[in-house]
This record gives C-alpha cells, structure tokens and sequence, in this order.
C-alpha cells in the first residue's frame, strides 16, 4: 500500500514524494515518511481529498497505514469512480 501512495502522488504531480539531494537524505525522508505537496503549483489542481489518500498511505507503521480495503473505500476513489471526467487539466510543462 505504500507503493501505491508513492506511485500515486507521483501520478499527481510529476516527481517522487521524497526526492532529495543526496541518496543519504533521501533515505532519511523514506524512513520518517517525510514529504510535502510542494511546489504548490503542482499541486493546485489536486483535490484535498486525493491528499489524504495519500497521507494515509505514506505512513511507516504498516498497522496505521491504509490496507487495500480501506484504500478501495476511500471518498478520493469512490468520487473518481462517479466523477465523469476533469473538467479542465493544467499544462505543468512550461514550470519544468
């Protein structure tokens, strides 16, 4: 469940939650669960509730992280399954 928060918030915004400089610090932020939704802009288009999903499923206790079950009823997952479609999707390219 934790690769599916990662591969998610990837999916969202266009890089990995814990990138870092160093492979060292990178590992730190792993281990800590260490990650923000920053830079904003990339994230301006992304709903409250798809970051919840996330934050319940980038958690290092594997007894207080979602199981898949949890995950499927997740209000993110259960308003995509209805949602037609997105209204209008932002052009990130030129901010790279």
């Amino acid at each position: 469940m934790w690769a599916i928060g990662v591969i998610t918030y990837f999916l969202l915004c266009g890089y990995t939650p814990f990138d870092q400089d160093d492979n060292f610090e990178e590992m730190r932020a792993i281990m800590k669960a260490k990650f923000s939704y920053t830079p904003e802009q990339y994230w301006l288009h992304v709903s409250d509730t798809a970051k919840d999903f996330i934050q319940h499923l980038l958690v290092v206790d594997p007894e207080k992280r979602l199981t898949a079950k949890q995950a499927l009823e997740h209000p993110w997952l259960r308003d995509l399954s209805v949602a037609s479609t997105v209204s209008q999707q932002l052009d990130l390219l030129p901010n790279i």
